[in-house]
């Protein structure tokens, strides 16, 4: 009998050790997901569209498509509320997430100019990780959806410099541009961000 709780006692201590085991394998990213401007702040528009519109579409369709438990994420804003820059920076260092991301729409004067950016900043205590985190990003855009890669930018932007996180701004296109807008604005073309977006996230756990 004594023999028996003895193996019992032991086979109970290596179950407990390989759950800790796969428990801790098994760790939770935690990304934020920024929607620029919203409420007053438009952003680049048209005479149709506003980019506070089209960072919520999309940022919709990312909870919705959302589907991976070990990859947890928050949104600093998901209607069009008006968020200040530093409500938004505040929130995402409160929350101290592996990630964030903060999306945006871009316009030039120049109509020809088509296709999406993504920014770090080398002022920020995580440059070296917020520039692989730009890298990887720009290389899943530029394979799933048919948009124009123009890179991975230096950018002074008040989120980039203040999170304590790794962290990216993503352009995801010109208004101004027909090609662009109509991609933005399509369907397709948001669910192709979006699915890219998610992907982006699950090659990082």
């Amino acid at each position: 009998m004594k023999k028996l709780l003895k193996i019992a006692t032991v086979g109970i201590g290596c179950t407990a050790l390989l759950l800790s085991i796969f428990s801790f394998d098994k760790k939770e990213y935690t990304v934020v997901i920024d929607a620029g401007h919203g409420g007053q702040d438009y952003g680049a528009q048209t005479a149709d569209i506003s980019e506070k519109a089209l960072t919520t579409l999309i940022t919709q369709k990312i909870q919705e498509k959302m589907k991976d438990e070990s990859v947890t994420v928050h949104f600093t804003r998901l209607d069009d509320q008006m968020k200040s820059l530093s409500d938004r920076v505040n929130y995402v260092n409160q929350l101290q997430p592996d990630l964030l991301i903060s999306l945006h729409v871009n316009h030039n004067k120049n109509e020809n100019a088509h296709g999406f950016e993504v920014y770090y900043s080398d002022d920020s205590k995580t440059a070296a990780t917020s520039l692989s985190q730009a890298e990887q990003l720009a290389t899943t855009l530029a394979a799933r959806t048919s948009l124009n890669n123009r890179g991975v930018k230096k950018g002074p932007f008040y989120i980039l410099k203040n999170a304590n996180c790794p962290a990216v701004l993503l352009e995801m296109g010109f208004v101004s541009n027909a090609n662009d807008k109509a991609y933005l604005t399509s369907q397709a073309g948001q669910n192709a961000i979006a699915q890219s977006i998610i992907e982006h996230l699950q090659n990082q756990k």
